[in-house]
């Protein structure tokens, strides 16, 4: 399935025994790419909403920024 080798960051994976794909390395996934969405058919991934990812960036950038 080209759905679960198509990112080329390598965000998702399929596991032996388990039939949707897993969010295996989420931190490699490029904030508001949803390319695999695309590739992946409609409703196989589903996305945070764009305003609560703007909020969480927005804390991490303001945690970042106090160190």
């Amino acid at each position: 399935m080209e759905c679960d080798t198509f990112c080329p960051h390598r965000v998702f994976e399929r596991r032996e025994g388990d039939l949707k794909l897993v969010v295996a390395n989420p931190a490699n996934c490029v904030a508001f790419c949803r390319a695999c969405s695309k590739t992946c058919g409609p409703d196989a991934i589903s996305f945070p909403s764009k305003p609560e990812t703007i909020a969480l960036i927005k804390q991490i950038r303001e945690r970042e920024n106090v160190k």
